[in-house]
């Protein structure tokens, strides 16, 4: 069964935001994760994991999401499972300092050439494209639409244009 989520009123979400979560939606069909959720034994992944185990995309509360902000501790299995949730939560968000819309794009996006890849860095290009294998054509261009949206809507995340143009053009690409 599943979980209604956290939603904001109908009038603050526009109908292009609409169009585009219908889109997520008919592109990831809910589906129950039985692999591995991560691997860390901290605290907060140890939740992640009690949480999402077994769960569908659909079925994660979004007040979850919201304390999540980001695909960011998951396993390229859990990321496929449970992506359209973060990009869904992310674009319901009218607030115009949207975290999660900030995390879940720049855990899509590669880094910089210069930058060395560390942690809390985006994931390099050969990462996201060993992701983005297993996703369906239609998940990627679900995708693409999200970081083009997301490019377009948050300030912040103008700023990582050249990133999302990266990652649309050469990892979320259906071909």
């Amino acid at each position: 069964m599943a979980h209604t989520p956290l939603r904001y009123p109908e009038k603050l979400i526009s109908s292009h935001s609409k169009l585009l979560i219908e889109r997520i939606r008919e592109a990831f069909p809910p589906v129950r994760c039985f692999g591995v959720v991560n691997d860390c034994p901290c605290e907060e992944c140890t939740e992640l994991r009690v949480t999402l185990q077994r769960r569908s995309w659909d079925e994660i509360p979004a007040s979850f999401i919201d304390l999540r902000r980001g695909p960011g501790l998951l396993t390229d299995t859990a990321v496929h499972a449970f992506l359209p949730a973060f990009m869904s939560r992310a674009i319901e968000d009218p607030a115009l300092d949207n975290i999660t819309l900030q995390f879940t794009v720049y855990s899509l996006c590669p880094s910089l050439p210069e930058d060395d890849d560390p942690p809390g860095r985006p994931p390099t290009i050969d990462r996201l494209q060993q992701l983005a294998r297993l996703f369906s054509p239609a998940q990627r261009a679900a995708i693409r639409a999200f970081l083009d949206y997301a490019v377009h809507r948050d300030k912040c995340l103008q700023l990582q244009q050249l990133q999302v143009e990266q990652a649309i053009q050469t990892v979320w690409k259906t071909g």
